[in-house]
């Protein structure tokens, strides 16, 4: 690491990833193994976002749209955010689908992956992964489901760092909740996330 930092303020932790599901699942272990060693000084690189309009003058397969899912490439983009991963879009923009662009210019979101800080993976039970961050002095959590099938994920308050009933933002829909009897409750879709 420090001669990382020594001469890079950037450096690749994987293989080249491109649009599938388990190559994408493969970084979730090692984002939660170089979170705490994010900082100014260097960034662990989780590599391209393969999204939107892929493969114009790729070297791995055919003109074509990313296969990852609409939720998918939401996973993708809030394992990058929590994890302060750098995000360098690897698809052609002007042809994307204006939903993945939508994804790309949320700028809550990409405020967490600027400013966070104390960016750390605190749950893993089975399917379920839960990081944490804090933000301009605001609790952050990022909601996994790596699951095959939908499902509502139910937290407990404590979990999303909320000490007294108020109200939960999701960054990616604008929607709100109350934790007022302290659980929240949140459906995902396959392969899903939230950020909060």
């Amino acid at each position: 690491l420090d001669f990382l930092r020594g001469v890079a303020t950037m450096w690749r932790v994987s293989d080249d990833l491109w649009d599938t599901w388990p190559g994408l699942l493969e970084q979730f272990q090692r984002a939660a193994r170089w979170a705490p060693h994010q900082s100014a000084a260097g960034y662990a690189d989780l590599d391209m976002l393969p999204l939107g309009r892929l493969g114009i003058r790729a070297h791995v397969g055919t003109e074509r749209d990313s296969r990852l899912s609409l939720a998918e490439q939401r996973t993708m983009l809030t394992l990058w955010a929590i994890a302060r991963s750098p995000m360098m879009f690897g698809g052609h923009l002007p042809a994307s689908d204006p939903r993945t662009v939508d994804l790309l210019t949320n700028d809550d979101v990409l405020a967490v992956q600027q400013r966070s800080s104390h960016n750390r993976e605190i749950i893993r039970d089975q399917s379920l992964v839960v990081w944490a961050a804090e933000l301009d002095g605001a609790q952050v959590r990022a909601v996994f489901w790596l699951g095959d099938e939908p499902t509502t994920v139910r937290l407990h308050r404590d979990d999303l760092g909320v000490t007294e009933p108020r109200r939960v933002l999701d960054l990616w829909s604008g929607a709100t909740q109350t934790a007022a009897d302290g659980w929240l409750s949140f459906p995902l879709d396959p392969h899903g996330a939230t950020i909060l």
